[in-house]
This record gives structure tokens, sequence and C-alpha cells, in this order.
């Protein structure tokens, strides 16, 4: 199958499917362990739905150079839940990351094990005290069942083994599936950088492991903030829709305006969305430098990583690269 079709950048062939089969099918005994797999190999898609605004104009690909550079390195806002055909509207992206050796990403998604996997799958476990059923009362549970069987098809007493957030995570992706059918774990955008990079002979190295996504995501925020938030959004599964359609158009339409107004919107909410966005700049920002000076890179992250004040891009600059948006 080809994507990109003015340049054919970009094929997932034989090659690519077989290292998609490798790192996403592992046979898990139980039905409960079937169940968090399920959910986790959805997480690793969907960690966070990004957005991106930054200089003057909306953008999505921009150059690093400067600062002693022996060459430049490129930096690519993702939407963990993108079609491929986004890759269409940048013409240059297809000659950036040819030139360059590297490939980052937020996770290295092609030396994930399946050891490593039911780690996570740990992670994403409700111990006592954690299980939705005994952080909302009868009454809001038997709501919330009602809601969540409306738009899955499933129980949520399946789920009584996972964290709420895992629960969330799950609404989002199947929301976010209602609006791109025809993107799966195999057409993911920072997935699909990163098998190409394996398929040109890159090396690909990842910002932090998966583990840690998973600590931060499903442990930086208190169970009972977790079960409160699953409430809120499976009592408004239309708003929900709503402002994940909206999260979409603005990084589609790349309209600067609404992709700031929603990124300060998202930042309000708790000292997590610091932790999520403001504290992984810092930490990548002081990882990057030494990358680049080694080779040229490519780097893939999602887009709520780049604008702002204590954006990648901002802190980059500030550290004395020069930053120039690429079309």
């Amino acid at each position: 199958m080809l994507v990109c079709k003015d340049n054919l950048f970009f094929s997932i062939n034989a090659f690519g499917k077989a290292i998609f089969y490798y790192l996403c099918v592992v046979t898990i005994s139980s039905t409960v362990e079937k169940s968090i797999y399920t959910i986790m190999r959805i997480f690793l898609s969907f960690i966070l739905l990004s957005i991106s605004a930054f200089c003057s104009s909306a953008q999505l690909l921009y150059k690093i150079s400067g600062n002693d550079l022996p060459r430049p390195s490129y930096v690519f806002g993702t939407h963990h839940g993108a079609p491929l055909s986004i890759l269409d509207s940048i013409p240059s992206l297809a000659d950036c990351f040819g030139s360059t050796q590297v490939v980052i990403g937020e996770v290295d998604l092609t030396s994930l094990q399946p050891d490593l996997l039911m780690q996570m799958a740990g992670i994403m476990k409700a111990q006592d005290g954690e299980r939705l059923s005994q952080l909302v009362s009868r009454e809001e549970y038997n709501k919330m069942e009602t809601s969540f069987f409306d738009l899955t098809g499933m129980h949520l007493e399946s789920f009584e083994d996972v964290k709420p957030m895992v629960i969330s995570n799950l609404l989002s992706a199947i929301l976010l599936k209602e609006e791109f059918p025809e993107t799966d774990s195999a057409t993911q955008l920072d997935k699909t950088f990163q098998l190409r990079g394996i398929y040109d002979g890159k090396s690909i190295i990842g910002l932090e492991t998966a583990t840690q996504q998973a600590v931060m995501l499903f442990e930086g925020i208190p169970a009972a903030d977790q079960a409160q938030n699953l409430k809120e959004e499976l009592s408004d599964i239309e708003g929900l829709r709503s402002q994940l359609h909206s999260l979409n158009q603005a990084y589609f339409n790349q309209d600067i305006e609404s992709l700031l107004r929603l990124s300060q919107e998202d930042r309000e909410e708790s000292e997590f969305m610091k932790k999520l966005i403001d504290d992984r700049n810092q930490t990548w920002a002081d990882i990057l430098p030494g990358l680049m000076q080694s080779n040229s890179c490519f780097i893939a992250v999602g887009a709520l990583h780049l604008p702002g004040a204590s954006g990648l891009l901002k802190i980059l600059e500030e550290k004395g690269y020069a930053i120039s948006p690429i079309k």
C-alpha cells in the first residue's frame, strides 16, 4: 500500500508488516490480561491527541540548524492518530527525512519486547482501591455503564482490573477511529517514520521508554481523579466527540489561533499537564543537542510539544539553535 501519493515517500510493505506483527501480536493466556494488552496497544498508538502551533504561520515541520551543528536536523509534530494522508500536504518532508541518519521518537516503537509489554500491562492494572467500582457510587457506576455500553458494545465490568485512565484512553481511541476509520496501528505516524527509517538503514532512538510513558500516564493522576474524569467523559460523549473533532480539524487545517487556544485550555487542567508536556520538553531539549551534534536527526514527537514559551522549539531556540519552518 502506497501513501503520500505524489512522492511515494512511505510504503507499508512486507518488511514493515512483519515488524508490526512482531511488535503487536503476543499470546497472553488469561482473559483479563488479553483485555489489558489490547488497551495497551491502543495506548502505544494514542498516548496523547496532539496539536501544534509556532511562529507566525501554522506549521508542522521545522529545520534545526546553527549552534555549530555540522548538518541540520528536523522536527515534525505528529498527531498520534492522524491518517498518513497528512504527509501529502508537506512537499519538503521526503527530502528532509531522506537527508537524515537517525529517526528520533518519543519511544522506540521498533524495540518493544513481550516482557516489556507485560510490564506495561502491570502498570495499567488496577490495584486494590483503584478499580472503578470502588471509586464511584453504584448509581454513578450504572449510569457510566449505560453510556459505555451504548458507545462500545462492551460492559465496564470487563475492565474492572484496569485503572480508569485506561478506559478513558480507550474512549478517545474509539472516537478517533470514528473520525479516521482508515487509521490503525500499522499506519500510525510515529511508527511509520520509524519503520521507514529501519527500511532506509537509519538508527532509531527513543527519547524515553514505553514504561516511563505508561507510569507517567497511568500513575501521574490519583485513581480517584481518573475515575472522576472518566465519569465526566461518559456523561457527555457528544461533548468529548466534539472536542476531539475540534482538535483533529485544527491539526489538519493548521489553524494557529485554534491550536493555541485549545492548547491553553488543556494546560489549565492540572499539574499533570505540566508534567506531561512542559517537563518532558525540557528533558528532551537536554538530550537532543548531543544527538544532533553527532548525526542529522529526524525528530517526530507529538505536536503539542512544539508550541509556546515552554515548547520544545522555543527551548531549543533559547539554547542557540536556529528554528526555521519548512513547507
